[in-house]
């Protein structure tokens, strides 16, 4: 007969039994633990997720909603075409020859202007980042565009005029109501395709839903260059002088002093840098 071990007067048969149970508590432990943590893990990673979801999918429709704007127009009858020969005076050319003219709305006033720049601005600052690398960098290009425009604002509100006073508001208000709206009708085709080229890359984005883990021209300076490399080809970049000497027209008008003398005087004023002009002269 074999002999049992007993041990703390419990035989051997007893001591395996309680370390058999003993070993299957610990392991159904140590599995319920991690099981539990790990799907509240994933919970708590799929909420996340689906929040992100969700705000990328409002960032794109605001985002479009703002761009549809851009693509709006007003059509103003120019059957005298005196709107054509005030802006071929200055040597402006545009795509367009017919007895109609087209500008976007929000050029209308400055309020208008700097409401939907405003839209621009909040999504630049807060929301960019939920849209995909080639709707970033049309966005960026759309944003530096529309900014660009916000600078004959600037301009007026900054530059002395030649008896050495500033304009006050209400005069630049009533000379980029004026000066807008023919802006608007120089660069209706730009506006056009660079919305377009906008939603393009956004819809295509939006189907697979990527959001920009590593955006594109993180830095001014690249912005600045990737901007001004497409900017070149563009009909506000052609007509600049054109469109600079048109506003200097336009405010010669309301402010009565001759053209000339407020051309001159806006070239020579060395406290004042005429607005985008790059080095080019102006006549």
């Amino acid at each position: 007969m074999i002999e049992e071990t007993v041990f703390l007067g419990l035989s051997e048969i007893i001591w395996q039994g309680i370390f058999g149970f003993l070993s299957t508590i610990i392991v159904a432990g140590a599995v319920g633990f991690i099981s539990i943590h790990w799907l509240s893990k994933q919970e708590a990673l799929n909420e996340r997720e689906g929040k992100i979801l969700n705000d990328r999918i409002t960032a794109y429709l605001e985002i479009l909603d703002s761009m549809a704007r851009i693509n709006e127009r007003t059509i103003v009858l120019d059957a005298e075409l005196d709107i054509r020969r005030e802006l071929e005076k200055h040597g402006i050319v545009t795509l367009k020859d017919r007895a109609a003219v087209e500008y976007p709305p929000f050029f209308e006033s400055r309020e208008k202007f700097h409401a939907i720049l405003k839209s621009l601005d909040d999504f630049y600052i807060n929301k960019l980042h939920l849209v995909g690398p080639k709707s970033y960098k049309e966005f960026i290009y759309v944003y530096l565009y529309m900014s660009k425009l916000d600078g004959y604002y600037k301009y007026l509100m900054t530059t002395p005029m030649p008896d050495g006073t500033l304009l006050d508001e209400r005069v630049a208000d009533e000379i980029l109501e004026d000066f807008l709206p023919k802006l608007g009708v120089v660069i209706d085709f730009d506006m056009v395709k660079m919305q377009a080229d906008f939603e393009r890359a956004l819809v295509g984005e939006l189907y697979k839903l990527k959001s920009c883990t590593k955006p594109p021209l993180r830095n001014e300076v690249k912005q600045a260059e990737f901007f001004y490399g497409r900017f070149s080809e563009t009909l506000y970049a052609i007509n600049e002088i054109g469109i600079f000497q048109l506003l200097i027209d336009v405010m010669a008008d309301k402010i009565g002093t001759p053209y000339q003398v407020l051309s001159e005087h806006l070239q020579a004023n060395d406290l004042v840098m005429t607005p985008f002009l790059h080095d080019q002269e102006v006549s």
